[in-house]
């Protein structure tokens, strides 16, 4: 057995594999491990066993209860630096970089936590831990830098985000101050490390490296369990008793109603946690220590005991609360074999204390030592556990308990090495001492984190930004320290007494700034159309019937001053509020980069970059330096992105400056130092930046050596674009030039900001200006397709990934210079020429003539704009409209003219232009267009900085924006040609061929401008040989005088007694079956049947039907079979189409023939059989006489005869012996009916290969259960069926037949139907051809589902292309017909001359001329592995709303419903360009399918567009009698049924009703409809984002912003929430309303206790 193949087919269904202990086990999808799966472990148990130990290089394990945790409140903010801990020290002394490195790397292997990541595995998360990972060790270089600037280093180094799903969820990094100056930073997320496990690690460390240096013998802590027994060991005590009395313990303790601390805050409590926080550091001085251990003393207590209870009083006082519920980590390691683990085993633990003002502070220490003891005995129960089994009332902006955390810290429990006392010896190489910073900020409402050391109490109290003001904690904290004099002084004081007035005074509420209402009302007026304008002082307002309401009425009242004002200023070139810099409004470009940031957080697709090498000394200081004034000169490089009320808003923060970093690489050997470089800047490059909390740029400098480094600059483009880099570049490199001579910079002043071209954009909104370019849109765009349709590698995914590819080619400088000769003779530019070419080639690759492409356009259009750092640049779009029959030149004038209309009305920000069209959304792919071209044009820059060389450094961020770009830059005489590219959609391989084809393509152009777009030659010489080639490897000699006859023949000569042909009535041997049908031959032959005699048999399946067949042949004619289950008229106009000679036919099919008809009957034959010869009459046939004739339906309504000959029929033959293969004493089971071109195959492969074949009856074929046993009975090795046959057999519980040969065709192979064959371990293959061209053309043997998609390669002498419309060769890749030539195309269709000659034609290609071929009409494109990829017919893709679609593909996700059995999608017209789609469904045995549910369940798989309107519940599809899906026997839908309960939208549920207010709160509309769009009645992307708040505040919804895009009705989303939800949240979380009276009530109590 191949376990390494057994192991990979198992992950391809997520089942993972995993030793432990000698046994096997597994996780994955419920259901997916298989019984004959199963049986396969239980048959090759050790051999599984021994390989995964040899190999296995994951594991994956549950996570520990605090870790489940913490994993969730990660997907609230994946950039959140809240959970990363850092364990830091200083060593005063030398240290070696490369050792410290090793003994990292020894540290990791040790600690299974430090190897962990956390993927998601059929839909939960599990800790992946590997068996090796490579540990780095980051070196940054600080000499000479202050202690702030060291500071600020290990913050930023610690704060840097992780990717728990991809890992390393760890980092090691050293900071050097001087050669005997350094500081060592352990980071890690929470997730894997606490703050005891983090000094663990941190002390192995040093005993690691101090044996690396001095080789003695290092003392490590003692790891007796590794963090996965842990987890084990919390799983078994928390199911055992131990877990029962727990449990039971914190349910009496934690009695509800719980407390909930309302403390006042300076600002509302936002709708979503965005864990925002800093710290108040303050040491308590030598008088509050005294009195901290006098109460210590007095109490018999400790200093936590104290603190604690000081914090409850405090904050009961403030909060007005008699009870407090406060959050205190525990050890969690109880178990003393995991003491020394490293792992998350602490948990925080809820403390509940009552703080009434009647009570004394005596007695509250006596309860908070009791609690904190109590809860020391019980503290294995994790907080996770205590939510779900207490479920206490959920509220998404707090956390569950409490909101307060208290932390105390001994300097003993943070430095092992000082309670390990460490020996005298070590301190030369390892003198340390710790090094304490701020971390884990906003986790909480409020912490307090106090640190002991020998000397100092150092109280940390970290705070939530977005609730308090940073004042406000310190006048928090002097108040503490208050009562902590106060509780030494008098510790029978009651609680009542303590002072809370200062902080309730000191409170502020959030102020509204008139500038932002101004720029939000102008975004609501563009909004709905209305213009603002002035006439003199007066304000002039143009607005759509029906846009003013009473609201936006009385807002214009309320802010007129406020508006004239902003717009005289704007008229009058007057920036206002140019000194504001918070509150800010976004550009819309800015706007866009937001909200695509809010759906996914951690995609770097926006990361604009710029690395190179520099060659020369270079002085770090200065560079540093320079980027500071750089940062001070230009507001976009200090800015942050934050939200307010559901807005975002931009502010530039003066101290907020871009992060600067100096890497060594003196530990690398100098052969790797580039290569690790390279790594580094793609790792930066890849690295998201935190929008809300910035800095949104950085330079990272790595040293190689002395003279030699590299650069990078990395920003997030949100605050600059191209051009803003290139003066970027310039400003630095003067910067530190002047700075290197000695000089001081002189720059001239900055003109403008980029904040305020965010205002003019605002300003412009509602301007008559930008309404005409809003016209020009409207009409421009209208009727454009939604999508591109590019032929792909693999199917869009639901939702947009922005993983990406890069490649980088060129045209030399001979193409480009006659490329510029073109333009110039042409009059356009070489972006108009390259972009019509570009164009040009992606309609020849995918045959779309109406191409929308993006083209990024400076947007700097004001003089003060050019020297401007920001995100200023848009997406124009151009419409190329692209008519194949003209020449290249009349083409290229259509684009400019196209180009130059664009940029007339550019101005418009391309945002506004999509909320404009408003064209279907889909979170599949980008708006509008979805392929960019760029010809760059930068403002020149300069070489490097003073003294050095520098060279670029091609690197990527690893992402993409679009599907395709091509980016096209002048350099070096020659064109560069960029193409970044979605990975989800094309392999690079496709991209590289795509660019030759551009290439050619623009070769032809230049060559001859004349010549037709359809007729510039893109197949390369290349191509026209790979053509050829793979034509020609299907070549197969074989004696082409032979017949199907002759070679049954000589079956029987060579193998008479083999067993032939099998019915319900028994067996014959070849000997039997030649006899038999040499009987009838002579009859036929009696009866005038010879040479192209036609005859028609009407017989159903039976051993007299090869019979019948072989006897025609031995007779010298040719058969017709007819199917006796059609409709007469059918088969009577078919035999009166084709002449027919004669009729075969029995009593139990015979039908009313036409009285001129000659009929023979089978039954009546008897007699006559008898007395005729049993030796074959003589005959004379050659091998292009006609061997059969098949009608197949035509698209006019008349039936198709098709004519194949004896020659077409035995080239198919030998091809089938070849591929899939037949051996002697097989057997095959028949089951498709005679008139269906595949008997052929099922009939004449066996039978001239001295095989079997078994005929099944009719009512078997159709009973999956008969079909099953009749497969076991008679032992099959080969069976042929249509999708619509396995599908029977499979939904009978059809477990499969060891070695049997499957082979699907007549219809496209669904994926679904593909790995339920794979699983029953079926030989598959997958089956293509027309009747036209002889039964099968091409196959594919399925090794794995994705293969399904591939119809393979011709078969033995049969050659395939991909032609045009003009039957030219398309570029492989592209999309075109697929035609076929070789040996099976058969002679034509009978009696219609006409259409045989349309169809088959005879055409020059490569490697064949004259070639003979059919046109199959079926779409297809070759991959770059030269497969041939079937796409569907041309009539079964239909176009919805702007989409081409494929209806196999929509047809292949419904069949992986669970429910589902079998479906088919089709397309109905409700008004004349208004198609639908329906899809009719048949449920899985015993199953029901609910066509809501299904609906739903689409739009979590596919995009919108592709979710059938109507859902059609069926007992069976409808079958053709060739058991193909007879579409014109579906029924039509009830429209008029589904309209009206569509359309009731008066009678809603609970959650519905509450969804659709906060419609109508959200767009400003009185009432919507259950399934109005939310796109189609006034929303877009950032009415989208309020939505989601609202969703979420108001009803506690949790899904993800970005599944709104399929949700986009009031009835979907509500269909997420319960009622019980909506209830339990309106109970609990109080809007901003209620919020607001809070806040008035605060300040009341603030003033009274003030006066007493």
């Amino acid at each position: 057995m191949d376990v390494e193949k057994f192991i990979k087919d198992l992950s391809k269904l997520d089942v993972t594999l995993w030793s432990s202990d000698g046994k096997i086990r597994f996780r994955g999808p419920k259901g997916a491990l298989k019984e004959h799966a199963k049986a396969t472990i239980r048959e090759n148990h050790a051999a599984i066993v021994a390989f995964l130990v040899d190999m296995q290089s994951v594991r994956d394990i549950p996570l520990a209860e605090g870790q489940r945790s913490l994993w969730f409140v990660h997907q609230q903010a994946p950039l959140s630096s809240a959970y990363n801990l850092g364990t830091s020290v200083r060593i005063r002394g030398q240290l070696r970089p490369e050792e410290l490195e090793q003994a990292y790397q020894r540290v990791v292997n040790r600690h299974a936590a430090l190897r962990a990541s956390f993927p998601t595995v059929a839909g939960r998360p599990v800790q992946r831990i590997a068996r090796d990972l490579e540990a780095r060790l980051e070196c940054h270089r600080l000499d000479g830098s202050s202690e702030q600037a060291l500071l600020l280093q290990v913050k930023q180094m610690c704060e840097r985000p992780f990717d728990l799903k991809t890992g390393p969820v760890s980092r090691l990094a050293l900071f050097r101050m001087a050669e005997d100056d350094h500081v060592i930073l352990l980071a890690a997320h929470h997730i894997i490390c606490d703050a005891t496990a983090g000094a663990i690690a941190l002390h192995d460390l040093k005993q690691f490296y101090l044996e690396a240096v001095r080789g003695v013998k290092p003392v490590f802590s003692q790891v007796t369990g590794d963090f996965p027994e842990f987890i084990e060991w919390q799983r078994e005590t928390l199911l055992g008793p131990r877990g029962k009395a727990l449990r039971a313990h914190w349910k009496e303790r934690l009695k509800p109603p719980l407390p909930v601390m309302n403390l006042p805050t300076d600002w509302p409590r936002p709708t979503t946690r965005r864990f925002n926080g800093d710290t108040v550091i303050k040491n308590l001085d030598a008088r509050q220590v005294s009195a901290l251990d006098s109460v210590v003393s007095s109490a018999q207590t400790t200093r936590p005991t104290v603190l604690m209870a000081t914090l409850a009083a405090l904050l009961g006082r403030i909060s007005e609360a008699d009870e407090v519920m406060l959050g205190t980590p525990f050890l969690g390691r109880i178990e003393g074999r995991f003491s020394e683990t490293v792992g998350y085993l602490a948990d925080p633990l809820p403390i509940r204390l009552n703080v009434a003002p009647d009570r004394s502070l005596k007695d509250l220490l006596s309860e908070t030592r009791e609690r904190l003891l109590d809860a020391l005995d019980h503290q294995e129960m994790p907080l996770l556990r205590l939510i779900e089994e207490l479920n206490p009332l959920r509220d998404s902006t707090r956390m569950p308990f409490f909101d307060v955390l208290f932390t105390f810290l001994s300097h003993n429990h943070l430095n092992p090495s000082a309670r390990r006392a460490g020996r005298p010896e070590e301190r030369s190489f390892w003198d340390d001492e710790p090094y304490p910073f701020t971390q884990m900020e906003g986790q909480f409402d409020l912490s307090l984190r106090i640190e002991e050391s020998e000397s100092d109490v150092c109280m940390g109290w970290s705070f939530d930004t977005d609730l308090f003001d940073r004042s406000t904690i310190e006048v928090l904290v002097d108040l503490f320290e208050t009562l902590l004099t106060k509780f030494a002084d008098d510790a029978s004081s009651l609680i009542g007494t303590v002072e809370a007035a200062r902080f309730l005074q000191h409170r502020k509420l959030e102020q509204q700034e008139s500038g932002m209402e101004v720029h939000a009302l102008f975004d609501r007026l563009a909004d709905r159309g209305v213009t603002l304008s002035l006439d003199g002082a007066q304000l002039r307002i143009n607005a759509p019937k029906g846009a003013i309401d009473g609201n936006i009425r009385e807002e214009l009242v309320r802010m007129k001053p406020a508006i004239l004002e902003f717009l005289e200023a704007e008229s009058a070139g007057v920036r206002p509020h140019s000194a504001q810099k918070a509150n800010l409004p976004l550009s819309y470009a800015q706007q866009r980069l937001w909200f695509l940031n809010r759906l996914d957080p951690l995609s770097t697709a926006f990361n604009v970059g710029s690395a190179a090498w520099v060659e020369g000394v270079i002085v770090p200081s200065f560079i540093v330096e320079a980027f500071t004034l750089l940062a001070k000169r230009h507001d976009a490089l200090r800015m942050r992105f934050t939200e307010k009320n559901g807005n975002p808003v931009a502010e530039a923060v003066d101290g907020l400056m871009p992060k600067f970093e100096y890497l060594d690489l003196e530990h690398v050997a100098p052969e790797l130092r580039e290569k690790e470089a390279e790594r580094i800047i793609g790792e930066r490059l890849r690295q998201p930046f935190d929008l809300a909390t910035g800095p949104l740029c950085a330079f990272t400098l790595i040293r190689l050596a002395d003279d030699r480094h590299a650069t990078l600059f990395l920003a997030h483009h949100i605050i600059v674009d191209g051009w803003s880099l290139a003066i970027a570049h310039n400003e630095i490199i003067e910067i530190y030039d002047t700075l290197v001579d000695g000089r001081q910079p002189d720059l001239p002043p900055v003109r403008a900001q980029a904040t305020e071209h965010a205002r003019r954009e605002r300003r412009m909104a509602i301007s008559p200006e930008w309404a005409a370019h809003i016209d020009f849109w409207r009409e421009e765009l209208k009727g454009a397709p939604a999508v591109i349709d590019l032929p792909t590698d693999r199917r869009r995914p639901v939702n947009q990934t922005y993983e990406g590819g890069r490649l980088i080619e060129r045209f030399d400088a001979q193409l480009l210079a006659g490329l510029n000769a073109l333009a110039r003779s042409e009059g356009v530019t070489l972006f108009m020429l390259l972009m019509a070419g570009w164009a040009a080639t992606l309609y020849r690759y995918s045959g779309q003539s109406d191409i929308v492409l993006g083209a990024p356009h400076a947007n700097r259009n004001e003089p003060d704009q050019e020297g401007m750092i920001g995100c200023l640049i848009n997406n124009m779009v151009i419409r190329c409209r692209i008519n194949g029959a003209l020449s290249f030149s009349d083409y290229l004038a259509d684009i400019r003219a196209s180009t130059l209309s664009a940029l007339e009305h550019c101005e418009l920000p391309f945002d506004l232009l999509v909320d404009t069209v408003n064209p279907e959304r889909s979170a599949s792919h980008a708006p509008i267009f979805q392929a960019l071209f760029s010809l760059m044009s930068f403002p020149k820059t300069e070489d490097g900085f003073k003294n050095t060389k520098a060279e670029p450094i091609v690197s990527g961020t690893g992402a993409s924006r679009y599907d395709l770009a091509l980016d096209c830059v002048e350099f070096g005489g020659e064109l560069l040609t960029n193409y970044e590219f979605a990975t989800s959609l094309f392999d690079v391989s496709t991209i590289e061929r795509l660019h030759r084809h551009y290439r050619a393509l623009m070769r032809a152009a230049v060559a001859d401008p004349t010549a037709t777009v359809n007729a510039l030659q893109m197949l390369t010489c290349e191509d026209q040989d790979a053509i050829a080639e793979t034509n020609n490897k299907a070549v197969r000699d074989f004696d082409r005088s032979v017949t199907a006859i002759d070679m049954f023949e000589a079956c029987v000569r060579e193998a008479p007694a083999q067993s032939a042909v099998t019915d319900t009535r028994g067996t014959l041997t070849y000997a039997q079956l030649d006899r038999r049908a040499n009987k009838l031959a002579n009859l036929l032959r009696d009866e005038g049947v010879g040479r192209n005699s036609l005859v028609a048999v009407n017989l159903d399946r039976s051993i007299d039907l090869p019979i019948a067949l072989l006897a025609i042949w031995k007779a010298g004619g040719a058969y017709l079979p007819l199917d006796p289950k059609h409709p007469e008229e059918r088969i009577n106009g078919i035999i009166s189409d084709a002449n027919v000679d004669i009729i075969i036919t029995d009593s139990s099919t015979v039908g009313n023939f036409a009285s001129d008809q000659r009929v023979l009957r089978i039954e009546e034959l008897a007699m006559r059989l008898a007395d005729m010869p049993d030796v074959a009459p003589d005959r004379e046939s050659r091998a292009e006489d006609l061997a059969y004739v098949i009608y197949t339906s035509g698209s006019t309504g008349r039936p198709k005869g098709v004519e194949v000959e004896q020659r077409n029929l035995a080239a198919f033959l030998v091809a089938m012996r070849d591929k899939p293969g037949i051996a002697q004493g097989q057997t095959l089971l028949s089951v498709t009916t005679p008139s269906f071109d595949i008997f052929g195959l099922e009939a004449w492969l066996p039978l001239t290969s001295k095989a079997r074949v078994v005929i099944s009856s009719r009512e078997t074929a159709l009973d999956g259960r008969a079909l099953a046993e009749l497969i076991e009975q008679e032992n099959v090795n080969i069976l042929q069926a249509t999708p619509a046959t396995w599908n029977v057999l499979i939904e009978t519980g059809w477990q499969g037949h060891v070695g049997l040969k499957a082979l699907c065709g007549g219809e496209a192979l669904p994926q679904v139907l593909a790995e339920a064959l794979l699983e029953r371990r079926c030989e598959l293959w997958n089956m293509y051809g027309p009747t036209e061209t002889t039964i099968w053309s091409t196959l594919q043997k399925i090794e794995k589902t994705d293969d399904a998609v591939s119809i393979g390669e011709p078969i033995v002498n049969t050659r395939v292309y991909i032609l045009d419309d003009q039957g030219v060769p398309v570029p492989p890749g592209a999309i075109g017909e697929l035609c076929i030539g070789g040996e099976g195309v058969s002679r034509g269709y009978r009696g219609q001359p006409d259409l045989t000659s349309d169809r088959f034609v005879t055409l020059d290609l490569p490697g064949r001329h004259g070639e003979r071929i059919y046109k199959t009409g079926d779409y297809a494109r070759e991959t770059s592995a030269g497969r041939l990829v079937y796409l569907g017919r041309r009539d079964f893709q239909v176009k919805v709303r702007g989409f081409r679609i494929e209806l196999g593909e929509i047809e292949g996700q419904i069949r992986t419903h669970e429910n589902v059995a079998d479906c088919v999608v089709t397309a109905i017209a409700r008004t004349q360009n208004d198609l639908e789609l329906v899809a009719y469904v048949v449920p899985a045995a015993g199953q029901a399918v609910d066509p809501g549910v299904l609906r739903v369940t689409l739009r979590a798989q596919v995009p919108n567009y592709m979710v059938p309107s109507y859902v059609v519940v069926l007992d069976a599809l409808p079958l053709t009698p060739n058991l193909k899906v007879d579409r014109k026997a579906l029924p039509s839908p009830d429209i008029e049924k589904h309209v009206a309960i569509t359309a009731s939208n008066i009678v809603m549920s609970s959650a519905e009703r509450s969804v659709a207010e906060i419609w109508c709160s959200v767009l400003g509309l009185s009432q919507v409809g259950l399934g109005e769009n939310f796109f189609d009645i006034g929303g877009h992307s950032m009415l989208l984002v309020r939505l989601h708040e609202r969703l979420r505040s108001d009803l506690g919804a949790t899904m993800p912003l970005v599944e709104l895009f399929q949700r986009t009705t009031v009835a979907q989303q509500a269909s997420v929430l319960t009622g019980g939800e909506i209830e339990a949240r309106s109970k609990t979380s109080p809007d901003i309303a209620h919020q607001s009276d809070r806040l008035a009530r605060a300040k009341k109590r603030a003033e009274r206790l003030r006066h007493d």
